[in-house]
């Protein structure tokens, strides 16, 4: 896939030329075309830069309305993913009802006014109508509608198996785990025939490889070894970066598995078995490849986080894995002042050190004073029981 990339950004230095010499009278198009561009390219934050300043410019013809609306809907289904990080419940549904308000919502919009489209399948357009919609039944009806259009469109198993993800997701939070498990089977179903055709693209492995990643979440408390599962993660992740090398959301999701597992391990008397330096290298890979992303920060933040509680608690120095996981909270927090939950793993890496430093003789009181602030700054953006429980708990000790 390196080859094609070079070929796209080849043809978008082009356009960028082309506009230079033409002048603002083509910026419309030519937005819409760079925007399209970093689509291909899996540039969802750059892409979403350009086709929403091609809309405001007035260009605003249906297969712009259907660009903006797989891109949006793209970064909300990454984000639906990222909540299953959350631990607080409540802070869980108060960021599901902010991503469903500012990235579902528009992107509803946009697919509707992408009907008539002649470069959109109108069963495949409706069944994303249904999955945003949360219409499951009625969108697996399009999908199926939709692979009919024959082998080579792929896109219809991807849809089918966005839509059992989305209900395993749902299934997950009712804590329904057998409705879960067996939609996350369908899903992976459909994953597999996608790949089958379209093998080259990297969304498809990638996908394979987040059933799995959830499944590890739900059956956290239900197995006693994670490991099978780990496996199953890393080899379709592995398959994903195979197929593009430079895929952060690849390296995050394997990050957070052998976080996930190491924590697992710990808690029942095992040594994480070099899981820990693993999620690290991984995280710190996804950090190199997109040092933009807020979620590639917290996720590096989160291993050194896990790196630093197990410190503290095996009675080794846990200093210096606080302060890296500090340092990666807070850039997370340059990039995304109000990401809510940065704020609360930031409190809990301060508590983490005040307790560390107790042990020690050290004076905790500094670290104690910023993890008040980093819960109030939680409250500040999402109150709920749990910040004001963490910051309860602060004043306690």
């Amino acid at each position: 896939i390196s080859r094609e990339k070079e070929q796209v950004r080849a043809r978008m230095a082009e356009i960028e030329a082309q506009l230079d010499r033409v002048g603002p009278v083509a910026e419309g198009a030519g937005s819409y075309a760079l925007g399209q561009g970093h689509r291909v390219l899996g540039e969802d934050r750059a892409a979403r830069e350009y086709l929403e300043r091609a809309w405001s410019l007035g260009y605003r013809e249906p297969e712009v309305a259907y660009a903006l609306g797989l891109t949006l809907g793209l970064q909300y289904q990454e984000e639906l993913q990222a909540l299953e990080q959350l631990v607080d419940v409540e802070l869980q549904e108060a960021r599901r009802e902010e991503i469903e308000r500012t990235l579902r919502e528009p992107t509803l919009e946009y697919l509707r006014a992408s009907r008539g489209s002649d470069v959109v399948v109108p069963e495949y357009l409706e069944g994303l109508i249904a999955l945003y919609e949360k219409r499951y039944d009625d969108g697996l009806v399009k999908a199926a509608e939709a692979s009919t259009r024959g082998d080579w469109f792929y896109e219809a198993h991807l849809l089918e198996a966005a839509l059992y993800q989305a209900m395993a997701l749902e299934s997950a939070a009712r804590e329904d785990r057998d409705a879960g498990l067996q939609a996350s089977g369908q899903a992976r179903r459909a994953y597999r025939r996608a790949i089958d055709v379209g093998q080259s693209d990297p969304s498809a492995h990638l996908g394979l490889c987040e059933t799995w990643m959830a499944q590890m979440r739900v059956d956290y408390y239900h197995l006693d070894d994670l490991a099978p599962l780990v496996t199953e993660v890393e080899t379709t992740c592995g398959d994903a970066l195979t197929v593009d090398p430079v895929l952060a959301g690849a390296q995050c999701t394997l990050s957070s598995a052998f976080r996930v597992h190491a924590s697992h391990a710990a808690g029942r008397g095992r040594e994480p078995d070099g899981a820990l330096a693993r999620s690290l290298d991984h995280a710190r890979q996804a950090v190199a490849i997109d040092p933009d992303s807020e979620l590639s920060h917290e996720v590096l933040g989160l291993a050194y986080f896990e790196a630093a509680d197990l410190d503290w608690e095996y009675g080794r120095d846990a200093e210096p894995h606080c302060k890296l996981a500090i340092e990666s909270f807070q850039r997370a927090l340059e990039i995304n002042p109000t990401l809510a939950s940065a704020h609360g793993w930031l409190g809990d890496t301060y508590r983490t050190q005040a307790y560390a430093r107790w042990d020690r003789g050290l004076d905790p009181l500094p670290a104690w004073g910023a993890a008040i602030q980093s819960y109030e700054r939680v409250l500040g953006i999402h109150p709920t029981s749990t910040a004001y429980t963490d910051l309860g708990n602060i004043y306690v000790d």
